[in-house]
């Protein structure tokens, strides 16, 4: 299995997990704290991890210290999730609370597993020059 079906399967299965755990949670301990873009949740962290897979492949191919880029890419990341945070808040007051918990449930979670994989690649880059 190529490294990016890796990548994506894993991803997906923990995106999966995360959302059904959210749901089950948020149905049976607390319904009155349904966060209502709940679903765009694991949506918008898909669609990151592909970003975030593809900026870390073309990197790590290239001359360019795949460090630096990381971080970069990271605190870009950071960034565009507090201003979707902050939109969420403005618009939906509601269940601001438990939409900001569930999100960086996600966005912690998930970013220890792109730091680990990552890491693992590039290891095995290393190792193939």
């Amino acid at each position: 299995m190529n490294s990016f079906k890796k990548y994506i399967a894993v991803y997906l299965c923990i995106t999966a997990l995360l959302t059904i755990l959210f749901i089950i949670f948020f149905r049976i301990v607390a319904p009155a704290e349904y966060p209502v873009l709940l679903p765009a949740i694991p949506i918008y962290f898909v669609l990151l991890g592909i970003v975030s897979y593809e900026v870390s492949r073309k990197f790590l191919d290239s001359k360019h210290n795949v460090h630096h880029v990381w971080v970069i890419f990271r605190f870009c990341k950071l960034i565009v999730s507090i201003l979707l945070l902050f939109i969420y808040a403005m618009v939906i007051h509601k269940t601001i609370v438990s939409f900001m918990l569930t999100f960086f449930v996600f966005y912690f979670v998930l970013m220890i597993f792109e730091i680990i994989f990552m890491l693992n690649l590039a290891r095995r880059k290393e190792e193939s020059r």
